[in-house]
């Protein structure tokens, strides 16, 4: 179940939380992010359960019209969402569809440097990278013009303290507690760090002053400077 209400974090971009347990009984919150297109109509990143309450929430800002799956692992509860809002277009990280082969029939790959509906519908509004190097996860991350705001998935994490013993061995594992940072799971996946290493020039390049993770916190006065640092740990 959804945790909350939908939050509004600045003109046309809100966040629903969600409390997604992981094995061992580890309490580790995700994030869905929802902007508003300046038609009205409504981009879901990364979706959370979604029951009728929060549904209705939803569309009291306007229709569905874009669901986004942005890497390998945040796909969980897109197809719940697909069959909830069907006239919505799908659309997931490069490589995504030969995990879930349904997803080739549902949706369309998403390429930073494709001229595809994405792009064009997108335009002037939502950028978005794909971060070379790491096959396994895929990632692309999007760049909210109007708000300046970075919306990612696991590209790096923004936690304060763990809470409880278990949440501590996981962070520690992870290396991601107290600020903003990039997993040890990103060397773990990362087969070409140079590759890697150039998409996120591309990335640093946005004029960032908010970054919206999947993962924690989302980070206020943020800068191009700050993820750089973040992201570098493991480079």
């Amino acid at each position: 179940m959804a945790v909350g209400e939908l939050i509004k974090v600045d003109e046309d971009l809100y966040c629903l939380e969600h409390a997604q347990n992981m094995p061992g009984g580890v309490y580790f919150p995700t994030r869905m992010s929802v902007i508003r297109l300046k038609g009205g109509g409504l981009w879901l990143h990364s979706p959370v359960p979604i029951d009728d309450s929060m549904a209705a929430q939803i569309e009291q800002l306007g229709p569905v019209l874009h669901v986004v799956a942005p890497n390998h692992f945040h796909h969980m509860y897109v197809a719940a969402v697909l069959d909830r809002w069907p006239d919505a277009r799908f659309w997931f990280a490069p490589g995504l569809d030969t995990k879930v082969p349904e997803f080739a029939e549902r949706g369309e790959p998403l390429h930073d440097d494709s001229a595809s509906a994405a792009a064009i519908e997108w335009r002037g509004e939502i950028d978005c990278v794909q971060i070379q190097g790491a096959p396994n996860m895929n990632e692309v991350v999007f760049f909210h013009q109007a708000t300046g705001s970075l919306v990612l998935a696991d590209l790096v994490f923004h936690w304060g303290a763990p809470c409880g013993p278990r949440q501590w061995l996981l962070f520690t594992i992870m290396d991601v507690a107290n600020g903003l940072r990039q997993s040890r799971m990103w060397r773990l996946i990362t087969k070409d760090r140079k590759a890697a290493a150039n998409s996120c020039e591309k990335i640093y390049a946005w004029p960032i002053q908010r970054i919206v993770p999947c993962h924690g916190e989302v980070y206020e006065n943020a800068t191009p400077q700050i993820l750089r640092a973040a992201v570098l740990r493991f480079q």
